[in-house]
């Protein structure tokens, strides 16, 4: 865990390291605290040990259990915490599926910084 000072935290969910580092920097200059998980079941335990944790970047294609597996069962233990999917396929079908796993928001990959910043300050000023 990198904790700032009462920084935000926001939980990185994401096996493609490329994509984690990248998030990284970006929530990083914005003074959020960043912590990671490589798959689904990863990040539902760090939303279980981490009650610090104020919002989830949640990689919807992930080994061990996918995102939105990931995403009910966060929910089931958190259920006002934001969940923000993104993912490389961006279909309708995919963003229905990923909302109605419980996820709050939705982004395509790759990334682009404003858009990013936007959706997890509108998030977390909630």
């Amino acid at each position: 865990m990198h904790h700032s000072n009462n920084a935000p935290t926001v939980l990185i969910a994401e096996d493609d390291y490329v994509n984690l580092s990248l998030m990284e920097r970006i929530l990083k200059k914005e003074n959020l605290s960043t912590c990671f998980a490589n798959n689904g079941q990863e990040a539902v335990s760090m939303v279980e040990n981490h009650p610090e944790i104020n919002l989830v970047l949640m990689d919807i294609e992930m080994p061990v259990m996918n995102g939105y597996d990931a995403t009910r069962q966060i929910k089931q233990l958190r259920p006002e915490l934001p969940v923000i999917a993104h993912t490389a396929f961006s279909s309708r079908e995919d963003k229905e599926k990923a909302l109605e796993a419980g996820c709050t928001s939705f982004i395509t990959m790759p990334i682009k910084k404003r858009e990013l910043l936007e959706l997890v300050q509108s998030l977390l000023l909630k």
